[in-house]
């Protein structure tokens, strides 16, 4: 395994162990980073799509769906926010997901891709490790899910 690799696996357990020892979301931060513009809605990857349709349907996570309330919700209620309908929820979780949103790697490559989802009445947001552009290159890590509430309270959080 490259030491890129190594590093990358590492630096994104870090944020696990937090989100674990303290059972809550980390806070916003102040301000737009470093005058980034960030689209209103980050775009839907491929994998974000299979979790988020996973979380919604999938015996393996019958349990969480239990502890959140949302045992109830289909697949057809999944809706990927999207800026032409959904700017303010999406500026919304831009604002609790800033750090993740903007966070790159020293070469420049971002770290994360979030996408953000309303089903039924609850929000769930995606995070998972962002794939390179360079064909042989692959990053592992945890993904996330988190779960709002229709007020944007946050409910609890997943990884694996």
């Amino acid at each position: 395994m490259s030491t890129k690799k190594i590093t990358y696996c590492l630096l994104l357990i870090l944020p696990v162990l937090f989100l674990v020892g303290s059972g809550t979301m980390p806070e916003a931060t102040e301000g737009k980073a470093g005058g980034i513009a960030v689209s209103p809605c980050p775009a839907e990857t491929d994998h974000n799509k299979r979790i988020i349709h996973d979380f919604i349907t999938s015996p393996d996570w019958q349990q969480g769906r239990q502890e959140t309330g949302t045992g109830h919700l289909t697949a057809a209620q999944i809706t990927l926010l999207k800026a032409t309908e959904h700017t303010s929820a999406c500026e919304t979780f831009n604002d609790k997901f800033q750090e993740s949103l903007t966070a790159k790697w020293p070469d420049g490559d971002l770290k994360n891709d979030l996408s953000y989802y309303m089903v039924g009445n609850y929000f769930i947001v995606i995070e998972t490790p962002h794939q390179p552009d360079e064909p042989n290159a692959f990053v592992t890590g945890e993904s996330y899910i988190y779960i709002f509430d229709s007020t944007f309270n946050y409910i609890k959080g997943y990884f694996y």
